[in-house]
C-alpha cells in the first residue's frame, strides 16, 4: 500500500514530504511506511532528496531515524546522493546534521559526473556548507578532479567566486595543500579560467594579492595543453586591461612574447576578441616586437583583426 506510486511517480511519503507535512509523515513511518522512503519518483527523487535539498533539517533528521543512515546512500539521476542535494541547496546545519548521522564517508561521494559535494557547493556559490565539507574531508578534498578534470577550485575561479576562493585557500594553506598549480582535463589552471572570464578580483586572489591569498609565481609557468598562459587567458577574455597588464608588470615583457602551439601571442588573442582596450595596454607596455609577431601561420594581430572584420582594432594596430 505505502509503495503504490501516483502517475508522477509519487508515494504518499513522496507527497507529504515534499508538502513538509511532519505530522502525516511522521504517522505513515510509525505505521510501517519506512520502506516507501527509499524508491524513486519518475523524477528520480527520493523522500531524503527533498527534504535535504530544502534545507528541512526536522524532516530529514525524522526520515533517517525512521530508516536509518542507509538512506544516504541512495543515488538519484546522475548518481546524487543526499550529501550532493544539500551541498546544492547550501544548509550547512544540515550538512552538519548528516555528518553526525554517519555520513562524512559520503562526503567524498561523487556522481556520474565525478562531482563530489565540494564541486556541488563551488556550483551553487555556497560558502557555509563548502566550509563544514572542507571541515570533515580535509585540503585533499580540494584537489579532487571531476570528469572533466576541474576540482572546486577551478568551478569557483570560473565563476568568480572570492568568498569560496578565500576560504579554499586558508584551508588549503593549513594542511600545505598547493593549488595554484591544479591543472584540469584542459590543462587549465584555476586562474586561466578566472582570467579568462575576466573576474579580475579572483584572480588577484589566486595570484596572492587577497587576504590568505597564496603566493605562488610557478602558476605563471604553468601553460595550458594548447600551450596557453594565463595572460594570453587575460587577453582573450573580457576582463580590465589592467588584469593583464599586471601580470607583464610581475613577469616581464618576455612574459607576453610567449606563444602558444599555434604560435598565437596575446596581442593574437586580444586581436582575434577585438579587445581594444587591452591591445592597446599590451601594445603600450611591450611595444614594436609584439605588434609584428607572427603566429604559426604568418598572421599578424592586423591579419587576425583583418580577417575578423574588427575595424576598430585594425585601426588601433595601424596607429600603433
Amino acid at each position: 500500500f505505502f509503495d503504490v506510486q501516483n502517475k508522477f511517480g509519487d508515494t504518499c511519503l513522496h507527497t507529504s514530504a515534499q508538502k513538509a507535512k511532519y505530522d502525516v509523515v511522521y504517522h505513515l513511518l510509525s505505521h510501517g511506511g519506512a520502506p516507501a522512503v527509499g524508491p524513486k519518483n519518475f523524477v528520480d527523487s527520493t523522500c531524503i532528496h527533498y527534504a535535504v535539498g530544502r534545507g528541512d533539517e526536522a524532516l530529514a533528521e525524522l526520515l533517517i531515524k525512521a530508516c536509518g543512515t542507509d538512506i544516504l546512500k541512495v543515488k538519484k539521476n546522475g548518481g546524487l546522493t543526499a550529501m550532493h542535494a544539500c551541498a546544492a541547496g547550501g544548509s550547512h546545519l544540515i550538512f552538519e546534521a548528516l555528518i553526525e548521522q554517519g555520513g562524512k564517508d559520503l562526503a567524498k561521494d561523487v556522481t556520474l559526473r565525478g562531482d563530489t559535494p565540494l564541486h556541488i557547493a563551488a556550483q551553487h556559490g555556497h560558502t557555509d556548507v563548502s566550509s563544514c565539507i572542507l571541515r570533515a574531508v580535509g585540503a585533499t578534498g580540494l584537489t579532487v578532479k571531476n570528469k572533466k578534470g576541474d576540482t572546486c577550485v577551478h568551478i569557483a575561479a570560473s565563476k568568480g567566486s572570492c568568498s569560496l576562493l578565500t576560504i579554499y585557500l586558508e584551508h588549503a594553506s593549513r594542511e600545505s595543500v598547493r593549488l595554484g598549480e591544479l591543472t584540469n582535463a584542459d590543462g587549465f589552471t584555476p586562474l586561466h579560467l578566472a582570467a579568462q572570464e575576466g573576474h579580475v578580483e579572483a584572480c588577484d586572489i589566486l595570484q596572492g594579492k587577497g587576504k590568505g591569498g597564496e603566493t605562488n609565481t610557478a602558476m605563471y609557468q604553468t601553460l595550458s595543453k594548447a600551450q596557453d598562459s594565463v595572460l594570453h587567458m587575460a587577453c582573450y577574455g573580457p576582463g580590465d586591461p589592467t588584469l593583464a597588464a599586471g601580470m607583464v608588470e610581475t613577469q616581464g615583457v618576455e612574459f607576453a612574447m610567449l606563444k602558444n602551439r599555434d604560435g598565437y601571442t596575446c596581442l593574437h588573442y586580444a586581436a582575434l576578441m577585438n579587445r581594444l582596450e587591452t591591445a592597446a595596454t599590451m601594445i603600450d607596455l611591450c611595444g614594436a616586437e609584439l605588434l609584428a609577431a607572427p603566429n604559426g601561420y604568418g598572421d599578424t594581430c592586423l591579419h587576425i583583426a583583418a580577417t575578423k572584420g574588427h575595424l576598430e582594432m585594425a585601426k588601433l594596430l595601424c596607429e600603433k
